[in-house]
């Protein structure tokens, strides 16, 4: 029988995340990597990769969206700088 895999595609070896996918999270940009650049995330003591070909200054704070934990890195896509605002327009109420 097959162990259950962790959602989000995870290894299945993670403990249970407090994040959910698609989460937004705020996160200081350490160093670069291929593809993307390490990351200390807010709220955790795990380490961080946002994915993205945005060049970013080291030591910025960017807004990245929760992907899954895998072998004890937190994977995040790239959203934005922490700066930009995260709120959706409020809905205008129809015309009659």
């Amino acid at each position: 029988m097959r162990a259950p895999r962790a959602a989000a595609g995870g290894s299945g070896n993670e403990p249970p995340s407090r994040f959910r996918a698609g989460e937004v999270l705020i996160c200081r940009v350490l160093e670069p990597r291929p593809g993307g650049y390490s990351v200390s995330v807010q709220r955790s003591e795990l380490p961080g990769y946002v994915q993205t070909n945005m060049e970013l200054d080291l030591g910025a704070e960017v807004a990245g969206s929760f992907l899954c934990i895998h072998r004890q890195l937190i994977l995040l896509h790239y959203v934005c700088r922490s700066s930009c605002d995260l709120r959706f327009p409020a809905e205008t109420e129809p015309s009659e």
